[in-house]
């Protein structure tokens, strides 16, 4: 197909996981299949159109829909559509849809690491504040000793 040889001319590491041409087929490969990092759908299949895929299965992954029809691009933006293309494709579109994509995965990656940061950081405080604690105890085990000291000592 000549959007599989147009992603292998972009990117040489371009791996096609399934090639499935209906409604049926895609949900049943979603439900017994770990998701890829990114799926290319054609709005049309050979038994609907692919809107019904995600009424049956929950997918998260980003979508790059390509289409001969204009008419299904907003129903396409509200599932997990980033770019939606038409027939025929042109390269320089599909090289940024996939820049688009590279964008919002390299940004998914920093909120998670951001996320992994702050999760030390409220562990930090929490040891801060334990220790905190204990230097309070012993500071007040120490001025109680230092007054018996000097009571005993009187």
């Amino acid at each position: 197909e000549e959007l599989v040889r147009m992603l292998k001319s972009i990117d040489p590491n371009f791996i096609l996981l399934a090639s499935i041409d209906s409604v049926k087929e895609s949900i049943e490969w979603f439900n017994n299949n770990e998701h890829p990092d990114i799926i290319f759908m054609d709005i049309h299949l050979s038994d609907n159109i692919c809107f019904d895929i995600f009424n049956n299965v929950e997918i998260t992954t980003p979508v790059i829909f390509t289409t001969a029809y204009d008419q299904y691009a907003i129903e396409a933006f509200k599932t997990n559509g980033i770019a939606y293309l038409l027939k025929p494709i042109e390269e320089e579109e599909l090289i940024n849809a996939l820049k688009k994509f590279r964008t919002l995965t390299n940004t998914s990656i920093e909120l998670s690491s951001i996320h992994s940061h702050i999760q030390q950081l409220y562990q930090l405080q929490h040891l801060l504040e334990y220790v905190n604690y204990q230097l309070i105890r012993f500071f007040l085990e120490f001025q109680y000793l230092k007054d018996l000291l000097k009571f005993l000592i009187n």
